[in-house]
């Protein structure tokens, strides 16, 4: 049996997302979908080291496509 993982790529990725790739034995990157303004596709939570509790937003600007692009 193989084992297929699917994922919708984020700013950056989680550690269970690495551990999902690392047991699948095929990979799917689902990049085309819709862009979800609240969800972590462009911004990713940081933690401190010395304190875990207190934490950061590290966010890049989405760009939107123009009519050629389309």
């Amino acid at each position: 049996m193989r084992t297929c993982a699917i994922h919708q790529p984020n700013l950056l990725p989680r550690l269970s997302t690495l551990a999902k790739l690392y047991v699948a034995d095929v990979w799917v990157v689902l990049d085309d979908v819709q862009f979800v303004r609240r969800d972590y596709q462009h911004r990713a939570r940081l933690a401190a080291l010395d304190d875990p509790q207190q934490h950061q937003w590290l966010s890049s600007r989405p760009t939107s496509r123009t009519a050629a692009q389309r």
